[in-house]
C-alpha cells in the first residue's frame, strides 16, 4: 500500500507505505516539510492505520527540513488529535543530525508529548525501529 502525492507546497515529494513485517506505517519526506505536507501526511497515516491496524509509525525526515513557523507547528498536535491520529501508537521521527534542522522537531516533540502522543526523535533508523518494537532505547 503506497501513495506518493504530487508536489503540494514543496519541491520534493513524500510517500507513505505500510511495512507488514514491521507492522509499521512509514512516511518518508525529503526537502522542506510544510504545514500542508504535515496535515496531508496525518490524513494519509490515519487512513493507513485504519486499513492496516498498524501499531507503529515512523516518519523518516532524515533528509528533510521543517519549514513550519513555530505558531503553526504548535497547532499540529491538536490537528492530529482532531483528525483521529491514535494516541496509543508509538511514533518515531528519524531526523537529521544537523543541529539547525533538529530544533523544530525537538519543539514539536515537546508539544506532541504534552498532548499525549508517545513520540521520540532518533538519528538512527535502527534505534528508531528498536524503540518502536520494544519501547526501550538502545543501551
Amino acid at each position: 500500500m503506497a501513495r506518493q502525492p504530487g508536489n503540494s507546497t514543496t519541491s520534493m515529494p513524500w510517500d507513505a507505505n505500510y511495512v507488514p513485517h514491521d507492522d509499521t506505517v512509514v512516511v518518508t519526506h525529503t526537502g522542506e516539510v510544510s504545514l500542508r505536507d504535515a496535515q496531508e501526511q496525518a490524513n494519509l497515516v490515519i487512513s493507513l492505520l485504519q486499513q492496516t491496524k498498524a501499531s507503529r509509525l515512523l516518519f523518516d525526515y532524515s533528509d528533510a527540513t521543517m519549514d513550519i513557523p513555530a505558531a503553526d507547528l504548535a497547532t499540529l498536535p491538536d490537528y492530529y488529535t482532531i483528525q483521529g491520529v491514535p494516541h496509543d501508537r508509538r511514533i518515531a521521527y528519524l531526523i537529521s543530525t544537523a543541529e539547525d534542522k533538529a530544533h523544530p522537531f525537538i519543539y514539536f516533540q515537546i508539544l506532541a508529548r504534552q498532548k499525549g502522543f508517545d513520540i521520540s526523535l532518533f538519528n538512527s533508523k535502527d534505534a528508531a525501529m528498536h524503540w518502536l518494537k520494544t519501547g526501550s532505547l538502545f543501551q
